[in-house]
């Protein structure tokens, strides 16, 4: 049991050390929590409402298609 315990703890300390030189944070900031931090400021997720202005709509738009006439 102490060995296979032995084996997590040496592959644990591996990925913690792939995962902090790739994100060049100390293992301390990764013990932590500021991967979080860190995680969100490289994040390219949109904020809400960032394209406001961006794209119109005809004013027409809600109006029925002429080619789907035959349908309704």
């Amino acid at each position: 049991m102490a060995l296979i315990q032995a084996r997590i703890s040496e592959t644990e300390d591996a990925l913690i050390s792939r995962y902090t030189k790739k994100h060049k944070i100390t293992k301390s900031e990764f013990l932590r929590g500021a991967v979080r931090e860190k995680l969100d400021e490289d994040s390219n997720a949109p904020i809400f409402g960032c394209a406001r202005g961006e794209f119109t709509m005809s004013d027409d738009f809600d109006e029925p298609l002429s080619d789907f006439g035959e349908y309704t």
